[in-house]
C-alpha cells in the first residue's frame, strides 16, 4: 500500500495504526521494518506506538523493535553481522567489533591518500578532501557502480577523476584494514551485507515514511526486500513537504517509487481544498512587474468605491524598493500607507503606539512627555520647534492645549 500525503495529513498516523494492527494480529516485532526519516521521526513514531497499544503488548513490543532510520540501520547491521565482513577483509589486525568512528578519522585517511597520489594540478588540499568527501558521499548514496562512475565522469569532462578514484581506493583500503568505518562507509558496507548474507531473511512486512526523502541506496534496499515481503506501507509526500527550496532531494524518486511498486494500491490522504472563482493567480518573471500589478490593483479598487482601509497587502519582505514604488504610487493620490512586520509586535508600530497614547490621553491618564512630544510631531505633522510650548503647557496643566 502506498500512502501519498504531506507530512501535516494523516499519512504518519496510518502507517503506525497499520504497525499496531500487525501486532494486534500476533505477528511478532522483529517481522517488521520500519524505515524512518531521522531520529526525531523515529521517536515520534515508537511513542505513537506505544500510545496504541494494549497493557500487555507493550512489553513484548520493547523487547525487539525494528525501527530505524536508514543509517541506523546500516550502523545496527554492520555491528550485529560483524564476522561476515570481518571475514571477508584480507589485510590489517582482525578484531571483534568494528570501530565506528566519526567522520575526524576519514577525513585523517583522506589527507594521507591525496599525499600519496599528489594531485598537482589542485592547489587547496584542504577544499580537495571535502570534495573528496563529497564525491564518495554522492557515490555512496546513489549506489553508483565503476561504470556509472566512468560515464558520469566522462559526461561531466571531469580532469581528475582518474586521481580522485586513486585517492577513494586508499581511503577504502585503509578503512577496511583498520576496521574504521564512517556513517557513509557504513551504508556502502551495509549494501555489501544485505546483497551477500541473508540477514533480513525474517522480514516479512516493511513500513516506510517519507519515503520521497530517501537516497538511491535506501530505494535499492526497498527493491531488494520487495519480492520477500508479504506487506508493504509506503508513506510519501507527492509534492516534497520538506524538500521544497534548498532542501530538494531527488525529483525522480516519488515518480520511481509509484513505478516498481506499482502493484500496491495508493491512498491520498491530503485534504482537499478548491480554489474560490474570486481568487486570481499570476506569475511574473520579475518582481518589479508583480509589485506594479499590485499597485494597479489597489487603485483599480479604490477608484471603484472601495475603502483604501479594507485593502490589504501580504508580501514576504518588506523593504526601500517596495516602499519607493508604493509611495510613488499611492502618494501622489493622498493615499497613507501603514506597514506592519511579522517579525515585531503590534504595538511597536509607531502608529499603532500613538493611538495608544491617544487612548490613554482620553482616559484621562498622564502619559510622558516623549510620547506627547511623537504623538504631536508624528500624527498631527506639527514641526518640532513649535512643540516646546504645547509639551510645557501639558506639564504643568495636564492637559493638550
Amino acid at each position: 500500500m502506498l500512502i501519498q500525503g504531506s507530512s501535516l495529513s494523516n499519512r504518519t498516523n496510518m502507517l503506525v495504526e497499520h504497525y499496531v494492527k500487525l501486532l494486534n494480529s500476533g505477528v511478532s516485532a522483529s517481522r517488521i521494518l520500519v524505515l524512518t526519516l531521522n531520529s526525531f521521526k523515529k521517536s515520534l513514531f515508537i511513542n505513537q506506538v506505544k500510545e496504541k497499544l494494549s497493557g500487555s503488548l507493550k512489553t513484548i513490543y520493547i523487547e525487539n523493535p525494528r525501527i530505524h532510520t536508514f543509517s541506523g540501520l546500516a550502523y545496527n547491521t554492520l555491528t550485529e553481522f560483524w564476522p561476515c565482513v570481518q571475514n571477508s577483509i584480507q589485510t590489517g589486525e582482525p578484531c571483534l567489533i568494528p570501530n565506528l568512528t566519526g567522520l575526524e578519522v576519514s577525513q585523517f585517511f583522506f589527507k594521507q591518500a591525496v599525499k600519496e597520489v599528489g594531485f598537482k594540478d589542485y592547489n587547496s588540499k584542504v577544499n580537495l578532501i571535502h570534495q573528496l568527501f563529497r564525491r564518495y558521499s554522492l557515490i555512496v548514496n546513489n549506489n553508483l557502480s565503476e561504470e556509472d562512475i566512468k560515464s558520469r565522469s566522462a559526461m561531466l569532462g571531469e580532469s581528475f577523476a582518474g586521481d580522485a578514484k586513486k585517492a577513494i581506493d586508499i581511503y577504502k583500503k585503509n578503512t577496511a584494514q583498520y576496521r574504521a568505518f564512517d556513517y557513509i562507509r557504513q551504508v556502502a558496507v551495509f549494501s555489501y551485507l544485505y546483497q551477500n548474507t541473508d540477514c533480513f531473511k525474517d522480514v516479512d512486512y516493511l513500513i516506510v515514511d517519507d519515503a520521497d526523502e530517501i537516497t538511491t541506496a535506501e530505494l535499492d534496499f526497498l527493491l531488494y526486500l520487495k519480492p520477500s515481503l508479504k506487506e508493504i506501507f509506503i508513506g510519501y509526500d507527492r509534492h516534497g513537504t520538506s524538500r521544497m527550496g534548498f532542501l530538494n532531494a531527488d525529483e525522480n524518486t516519488v515518480p520511481r517509487i509509484e513505478k516498481f511498486f506499482s502493484e500496491e494500491k495508493i491512498i491520498d490522504v491530503d485534504e482537499k481544498f478548491s480554489t474560490a472563482a474570486s481568487i486570481e493567480s499570476l506569475s511574473f518573471s520579475r518582481r518589479l512587474e508583480m509589485v506594479e500589478k499590485a499597485l494597479e490593483k489597489i487603485i483599480e479598487l479604490i477608484n471603484s468605491g472601495v475603502s483604501p482601509s479594507d485593502i490589504c497587502v501580504i508580501t514576504p519582505v518588506i523593504d526601500n524598493s517596495l516602499k519607493f514604488s508604493v509611495a510613488e504610487k499611492l502618494n501622489s493620490k493622498n493615499i497613507n500607507t501603514q506597514y506592519f512586520s511579522g517579525s515585531e509586535k503590534l504595538c511597536s508600530t509607531p502608529l499603532v503606539k500613538m493611538t495608544l497614547t491617544l487612548l490613554n490621553l482620553s482616559l484621562g491618564e498622564m502619559q510622558d512627555i516623549y510620547k506627547i512630544r511623537s504623538l504631536i510631531s508624528d500624527m498631527l505633522k506639527i514641526p518640532v520647534k513649535y512643540c516646546m510650548n504645547i509639551v510645557s503647557m501639558y506639564k504643568q496643566s495636564g492637559e493638550l492645549r
